[in-house]
């Protein structure tokens, strides 16, 4: 007899849906994002959970019941509760003055701040005591992102021995870049607790494998094509790359509404018998606007 398939538990920092306070009631409401378009249709179809931070701060049973309205019973959330000083060393620190910066080439503006570190340990393990105890011995559990590198070490250290996967959403850096993080070692030793190990480019993950090879000793890399095998004493642990694009149908489909359209011809028209040039961009200096401007004022001086 054919055994049903596991149902899959999706960790990320923040849940796929976005909480609403009005006077004493929350609302859940649909997020938004590649990783929310890619996967939760998946939860939806075949069951599961998804655990994440609810993106208040403070503990409140209100949320988790908005969430329990929102999924309806085809697959559940759990919201991780965070404090505001969690808040500000484990997402706005550690995340993103530390791991963003150095991971993106920008190694100047990171803040290697001792107490980050100890903070992003501190929650990662909430995440994985979180999911422990919502999974089964044999569960598999899907992990993203750079905020949550040691949750399967931690879900190790507890006893799980269900599969663990993880997937990095961001560049990995070169050994260069990499071996400026005071905490390189850790990084790195976390991640190869997991059993799949996903990056979005070939050169990502390259990257991550030399700096593996780098720090930790009697490494061994096997195989070719988009899966390696990497072999850590006795253990052996699966890389790849696995690029990941845009939901194109919801792009499209935006862009086909009545709704642009008018916008467009409400521009034509401010601005008639012109050439628009027109930016869609996430205001983070990752991002190079000023270089754009920059650009844009030197392809007008020519």
């Amino acid at each position: 007899m054919a055994t049903a398939p596991t149902r899959p538990i999706v960790v990320s920092n923040r849940l796929p849906y976005v909480i609403q306070r009005e006077g004493e009631h929350y609302h859940a409401v649909p997020g938004s994002g590649g990783l929310i378009a890619a996967l939760l249709p998946v939860l939806r179809g075949m069951g599961g959970a998804w655990i994440g931070w609810s993106g208040t701060s403070g503990d409140d049973e209100g949320v988790q019941q908005a969430l329990d309205e929102a999924s309806d019973g085809r697959f559940s959330m759990h919201a991780i509760a965070l404090s505001q000083e969690e808040i500000d060393h484990f997402y706005h620190g550690f995340s993103n003055e530390i791991i963003w910066p150095l991971f993106h080439d920008l190694a100047s503006l990171c803040n290697f701040v001792p107490a980050y570190w100890q903070t992003y340990l501190q929650v990662n393990r909430r995440y994985a005591r979180t999911v422990f105890d919502h999974a089964s011995p044999s569960s598999f559990v899907w992990v993203h992102d750079y905020q949550l590198m040691h949750v399967g070490a931690e879900l190790r250290r507890l006893g799980h021995a269900g599969p663990i996967a993880y997937f990095l959403h961001i560049p990995f850096p070169p050994v260069d870049l990499f071996l400026q993080l005071p905490w390189r070692r850790a990084i790195v030793r976390a991640l190869a607790d997991y059993d799949l190990l996903g990056f979005q480019t070939l050169r990502d993950r390259r990257n991550f494998l030399q700096c593996l090879q780098a720090l930790i000793p009697d490494v061994s890399v096997s195989g070719r094509g988009q899966v390696v095998n990497v072999r850590i004493g006795e253990r052996t642990l699966r890389v790849g790359h696995f690029p990941i694009g845009i939901d194109y149908a919801g792009v499209a489909g935006a862009a086909a509404s009545e709704a642009v359209a008018e916008r467009v011809r409400e521009l034509q028209n401010l601005l008639p018998d012109r050439t628009l040039i027109l930016g869609v961009d996430r205001l983070d200096y990752t991002k190079g606007l000023p270089l754009r401007l920059q650009a844009f004022r030197n392809a007008l001086q020519r």
